[in-house]
């Protein structure tokens, strides 16, 4: 039965969801996703760059290279998936939740939250953490046009004239 997991990923108060957990859950999501490029965005709640650097940390001691979106939407972190060739993203966010709670979301690379069931596996890997070794440790890097290719994205299927005709 999940521990942590639940129908779409793990989420808690700060003094649940600490640093320490979060960098758990990223390395063995990390092993999960046997490496590889993992993205990570976070909304932009007080608490969210801390734990935006625990998980980082956490990807890259298990050999993942960090791709950092910065402040970005859920569905921006999960159009960059296929974009940038991911094998998965951790979102920290709580959506609608209040600005005390947060949340790891983690999806996958065919852009589908990991459930509950999935997550199972991911909590069995924090028992067995493997890092790899100090010259493995996997790369961190920055993309900060993620918003803006996604706007240009949804512009290609949006007939943005139209819209300007209706004056919404």
């Amino acid at each position: 039965m999940a521990k942590y997991f639940g129908t779409n990923g793990v989420r808690g108060l700060f003094n649940e969801l600490d640093p320490a957990l979060a960098l758990r859950i990223a390395q063995a999501t990390g092993m999960y996703f046997k490496s590889g490029k993992i993205i990570v965005a976070r909304d932009c709640r007080l608490t969210g760059e801390i734990l935006k650097s625990a998980v980082s940390s956490g990807l890259a001691s298990v050999g993942c290279d960090v791709i950092d979106l910065g402040i970005a939407s859920a569905p921006t972190a999960e159009y960059m998936i296929k974009r940038l060739e991911a094998a998965g993203c951790i979102i920290i966010t709580a959506s609608h939740n209040p600005p005390e709670w947060n949340a790891l979301k983690v999806v996958d690379s065919k852009g589908i939250a990991v459930s509950k069931e999935r997550g199972e596996e991911i909590e069995n890997l924090m028992d067995r953490i493997k890092l790899v070794a100090w010259d493995k440790v996997g790369d961190m890097t920055s993309y900060e046009k993620a918003t803006a290719d996604h706007i240009d994205e949804i512009k290609k299927h949006v007939d943005i004239e139209a819209i300007r005709k209706k004056k919404p």
